[in-house]
């Protein structure tokens, strides 16, 4: 047996205390049916974008976590999360894309009336991440083409993912509970995209984060006119993930409040 083939009690207990100071925690377990394998499932705080596993071999690969939990700390694992998220928001804009959503009914107020729609019966449009390259912003924003009126005009959908069905998602944070959290989103991306403009005309590199999305600028007034016109619903998706990162299961869509 190597050196390092033994996780040490003292690597688990400096792995937790910084996983804690970085907003994180932590399950630990022996992998099944593997020798000398050992399975951490990581839980987020609010507004994380996954909860998610990672397999360990040995001290010394735990050793290696726990260094670059120190030197990157939130930020590295945020970007861990953010990467399993990817998946459950390909896995939505998939479904978007394809026609192929999860029934999912609402209620929307026109002139003093409350009109019920489902997900499934509806017509979509061009669906799209409106983000940064880092991932930050909002996951999937999709137009409504039918029924037309009086249904919402945008349908706006936030994405939790979780690797592992015994891990609970992660919960929206304070700032995505609040009533000005998409108007706020918005004004972000108005900022980043002036700012990346200004960077690609000087030939600078940096400032361009949002520069991906100066060509979708049409898209982005839209729903900015939408909001204006109180006429955005807020979904919240939950996607199952396996170990690899396919989805399991089907999508599950809540009212994001």
């Amino acid at each position: 047996m190597g050196k390092y083939d033994k996780i040490r009690a003292a690597t688990l207990v400096s792995l937790a205390a910084d996983l804690k100071k970085a907003g994180f925690k932590f399950s630990f377990q022996k992998y099944p049916n593997m020798r000398n394998k050992y399975e951490i499932a990581i839980e987020g705080p609010p507004g994380t974008k996954a909860n998610f596993r990672t397999v360990v071999g040995s001290n010394e690969e735990m050793l290696k976590i726990n260094d670059a939990i120190q030197t990157g700390g939130a930020k590295l694992l945020f970007n861990l999360s953010g990467a399993v998220g990817r998946f459950g928001e390909d896995a939505v804009l998939r479904a978007l894309r394809s026609g192929k959503v999860p029934s999912k009914k609402f209620t929307v107020t026109k002139g003093g009336q409350s009109l019920e729609f489902d997900m499934k019966d509806m017509t979509f449009g061009d669906a799209l991440q409106i983000q940064n390259r880092s991932g930050h912003g909002l996951d999937a924003v999709v137009p409504i083409i039918a029924p037309r009126p009086p249904a919402p005009h945008h349908v706006v959908i936030e994405v939790k993912s979780r690797m592992g069905r015994d891990l609970p998602f992660p919960p929206l944070s304070e700032a995505q509970k609040g009533d000005s959290y998409l108007e706020d989103q918005i004004d972000t991306v108005e900022r980043g995209i002036r700012r990346a403009r200004q960077a690609r005309n000087s030939g600078q590199k940096t400032g361009r984060t949002w520069e991906d999305m100066i060509d979708h600028r049409e898209a982005i007034d839209g729903l900015k006119t939408s909001l204006e016109q109180n006429s955005v619903t807020k979904l919240l998706a939950k996607v199952e993930l396996d170990q690899s990162g396919n989805q399991s299961g089907e999508i599950i869509l809540e009212i994001w409040q």
